[in-house]
């Protein structure tokens, strides 16, 4: 069985605050499921978060002198 996190659980684990996942989940870019009146987000739902967040590297010049 897939591990199943309500809210406070997903931005605990996320390292976010509940505010910030409830944002990024009606902005479309947290996918999530509906029981009843309740939201609740599979580990496979944070992963896909994750990757879809990843930003490349920065990567400065050498200094040139």
């Amino acid at each position: 069985m897939t591990a199943i996190f309500n809210k406070k659980a997903a931005a605990k684990a996320l390292h976010i605050s509940v505010v910030s996942l409830d944002r990024q989940r009606k902005a479309g870019k947290l996918p999530c499921r509906r029981i009843g009146g309740q939201v609740f987000f599979t580990e496979s739902d944070l992963n896909t978060f994750l990757e879809n967040c990843a930003e490349p590297a920065i990567v400065f010049p050498a200094n040139r002198e």
